[in-house]
């Protein structure tokens, strides 16, 4: 009976990582290194277009790194000195 409780921990730890990680994926931008004109930018961005892209991202990264395809690099989400590009 214990080691169905501790396998279910371990199935429950997991589960809730691979949520985790994909909140901050989808909902978390990149902020490093900017400055507070920079910020202002980036969090008026709607949340959909930041999500969109990192979706595009991880397609993108799946199919580079491990499918190995040739494929273009993507357009950076944020170019810096008030531009942020369009993801769609």
């Amino acid at each position: 009976m214990l080691r169905y409780w501790l396998d279910l921990g371990k199935k429950m730890l997991i589960r809730d990582w691979v949520s985790l990680w994909v909140l901050v994926l989808l909902f978390l931008p990149e902020t490093k290194a900017l400055t507070l004109e920079e910020l202002d930018q980036v969090f008026s961005v709607p949340t959909w277009k930041h999500s969109s892209y990192q979706l595009k991202k991880v397609v993108w990264a799946v199919r580079r790194y491990i499918f190995r395809q040739n494929v273009e690099p993507m357009a950076p989400f944020w170019q810096g000195k008030h531009t942020i590009s369009n993801p769609n």
